[in-house]
């Protein structure tokens, strides 16, 4: 009889465990899993390189107000200033053997040239321009 409820209790307990744990039939549907992927998309940005664009006339701002006399003076001036660099780099350039090709050799630390730029010889035309126009109404120097 001791055999006999240990045979039943043993059935019993692998029906069991059959039925819980490894019943791949059971009605019971498992939840599918939803996975979402997010793709984060960061724009790049480009660098576009455009070629510099050389135009006749710079962009200066030149003072092109004033009578015949005052316009007249300010072309005296820049020419002045023109002049006293083109000295100052031939002075330079005969005292170290007229050795150095660079311009910027001759007008780095340049006090003659510190006033002088780009826009100098664009500022004479620009006022000479103006000088005629201004001069030619009925002023005098």
């Amino acid at each position: 009889m001791k055999y006999l409820i240990f045979m039943v209790l043993l059935v019993t307990v692998i029906i069991t465990t059959g039925c819980v744990g490894g019943n791949k039939n059971s009605a019971v549907t498992p939840t599918p899993q939803i996975i979402y992927v997010t793709v984060l998309v960061t724009p790049t940005p480009i660098t576009t390189i455009t070629p510099a664009i050389t135009t006749t006339a710079p962009d200066c701002q030149c003072d092109l107000s004033g009578d015949c006399k005052e316009v007249s003076g300010k072309i005296d001036k820049l020419i002045g200033i023109r002049e006293n660099c083109a000295a100052e780099m031939v002075k330079r350039s005969k005292a170290g053997g007229g050795g150095e090709t660079n311009l910027s050799y001759y007008m780095s630390n340049n006090p003659a040239c510190d006033a002088y730029s780009s826009c100098t010889n664009h500022c004479i035309f620009e006022l000479q321009q103006n000088y005629n126009k201004v001069c030619s109404s009925g002023y005098q120097i």
